[in-house]
């Protein structure tokens, strides 16, 4: 990691401190420490637990990881245009995770979720799927899981960004990011998010609090201040460890990243990590519309191939048992 990477990823994860509210307004400094203390009084977590999406019959199982909102719900469409006899099981985002340093959770979150799911199946007979931010921490479930057993689960990286070396983002553009992939998810066009965000920042002289994005992003959510507080913390934790994921070393089992039009780069990068069958498909639209037709049958057919890759793969052992 370069020096620029390593002192933006120290300032990064100083909110692990007591030091976390230093650059946050009053209002939002007492808001966090309000979720420290809830999260203290709960004490000790388990590890991740698996969430049950659908039932399936099959010997593999198709498990997704939760992009950076920290939700599974973006997965539906999805899970319903599988075809029949596909199990699915998810892993949201854990508030235990949120106090992880930067530069080591993207890590320690996958070795979280991979013991987690090995308490709900076994991790070789799985497909590891995400979307964004949940794409990396399959993958790096994946790497660690073959280090430890030697099984090489398939892993579909669903327009997944590995960044190689380069500076974490500012608080200024997390925020419009944050209030950018609400909006988007919640419906809202392209152009008219970014037009509604440029004018809101104008108007307000360059401070981003977030309920003034979100009013002019034209986005209600139905939670208190604290709630969506909670829920940016959240977006910014993983968009920073993603941003500082740096796999150490390559994943030798099968990789098929599915990216949304030609982003340059990306493809090469994730080449360069994985030493096993890696393919690429290059689909139509923008990241936030691989859960909608007519791209959502062309994601759900490069899952399906990768059940089927896994079943006939695990089907003698499946048969023996």
């Amino acid at each position: 990691m370069n020096p620029a990477v390593h002192d933006q990823a120290a300032t990064a994860d100083r909110p692990a401190t007591a030091d976390r509210a230093a650059g946050l307004s009053a209002d939002r400094a007492a808001l966090l420490r309000r979720l420290r203390a809830q999260r203290a009084a709960a004490g000790p977590r388990p590890d991740h637990q698996a969430v049950p999406m659908r039932p399936g019959g099959g010997p593999v199982t198709l498990v997704l990881v939760h992009p950076a909102g920290g939700e599974l719900f973006c997965y539906t469409p999805l899970v319903r245009a599988l075809t029949t006899g596909i199990g699915v099981i998810g892993f949201p985002a854990d508030p235990a995770d949120l106090d992880l340093p930067v530069t080591s959770r993207l890590p320690e979150v996958a070795a979280r979720t991979l013991r987690g799911l090995a308490e709900a199946t076994d991790p070789g007979r799985c497909v590891l799927a995400g979307w964004s931010y949940g794409g990396a921490v399959a993958f790096e479930m994946a790497r660690q899981h073959t280090e430890a057993t030697g099984a090489r689960p398939p892993v579909v990286l669903l327009d997944c960004v590995y960044y190689g070396d380069v500076e974490l983002e500012t608080e200024t553009r997390l925020r419009r990011r944050f209030v950018y992939d609400v909006a988007r998810l919640a419906g809202r066009d392209h152009d008219t998010v970014r037009t509604a965000l440029k004018t809101a920042e104008r108007a307000c002289g360059g401070a981003l609090d977030l309920s003034v994005l979100l009013a002019a992003a034209d986005v209600r959510l139905d939670l208190t201040e604290a709630e969506i507080f909670a829920r940016y913390a959240t977006f910014r934790a993983c968009s920073l460890s993603l941003q500082a994921y740096r796999p150490p070393t390559p994943y030798p089992g099968p990789v098929t990243l599915a990216m949304a039009g030609q982003a340059p780069g990306i493809g090469e990068r994730w080449r360069a990590v994985s030493a096993g069958p890696f393919d690429v498909a290059v689909l139509p639209g923008d990241h936030y519309t691989l859960f909608l037709p007519p791209t959502l049958p062309e994601v759900a057919a490069l899952i399906e191939a990768a059940v089927t890759g896994a079943r006939d793969t695990a089907a003698p052992a499946h048969q023996e048992r």
